[in-house]
């Protein structure tokens, strides 16, 4: 009779972390997509950098949104289209006209354990 009450109670303990574990996924997911939509609507800053301070600031908005700290966010890289891959090149200037750029997002849920990323690309080309 022990046994399956010591049985019962590891059940119900794993259940209880597992429930806790996709909550807290859930929420640096909700975070990390909102970051990525607040960054595409933010005017585009040409050759931007990971610190470049309109694109951060508008990604640590939706970890305050959340009432986290904004430094669970953090934008990692940007890379520049270069008409076949890309790079750390930028070539969005009167010459070459490419505007595309790969930024990626990195958001750490405040309790840690968690982390996640999303690549996506900002801007449009013209044709």
């Amino acid at each position: 009779m022990g046994g399956l009450v010591v049985g019962v109670l590891g059940a119900m303990g794993a259940a209880v972390r597992s429930s806790d574990y996709h909550r807290r996924r859930s929420a640096v997911e909700r975070v990390l997509v909102s970051a990525a939509e607040r960054v595409k609507e933010t005017p585009k800053v040409t050759c931007a950098s990971p610190t470049s301070a309109s694109y951060l600031a508008a990604a640590r908005q939706a970890a305050s949104a959340a009432g986290w700290s904004g430094s669970t966010v953090q934008i990692t890289a940007i890379t520049y289209w270069d008409g076949t891959t890309y790079g750390t090149t930028c070539y969005d200037n009167a010459t070459n006209d490419l505007p595309l750029q790969r930024i990626t997002i990195v958001v750490d849920h405040p309790g840690g354990g968690l982390h996640q990323q999303l690549e996506f690309v900002k801007g449009e080309l013209d044709g």
